[in-house]
């Protein structure tokens, strides 16, 4: 997630959704592609609501660094895909 505004096409495009891991591991061997962290829907729908939820609102603002990690953290989104670098800023 670090460097998901690098190229967020690319990043929003490699968020496929699968059946089973089976179906990942295939399609990663078809598309030499090395298998990131996997979600299933139930896990994504809550985290979605809670990081989209507010976007219409008046005030809305982009997530500090420090918000999204602590957001991703509450959903269990942890580990080497979603770490964040520690910087002032929004993310």
């Amino acid at each position: 997630m670090a460097k998901i505004w690098d190229n967020v096409v690319y990043s929003c495009s490699m968020m496929l959704v699968f059946e089973t891991e089976d179906h990942i591991d295939k399609w990663c061997s078809r598309h030499n592609m090395p298998k990131g962290d996997i979600k299933r829907l139930d896990e994504l729908q809550p985290f979605a609501a809670a990081w989209y939820g507010n976007y219409l609102d008046v005030n809305w603002k982009k997530w500090t660094v420090s918000e999204a990690c602590e957001l991703m953290d509450r959903h269990g989104f942890s580990g080497p895909t979603w770490a964040l670098e520690e910087r002032a800023g929004r993310f």
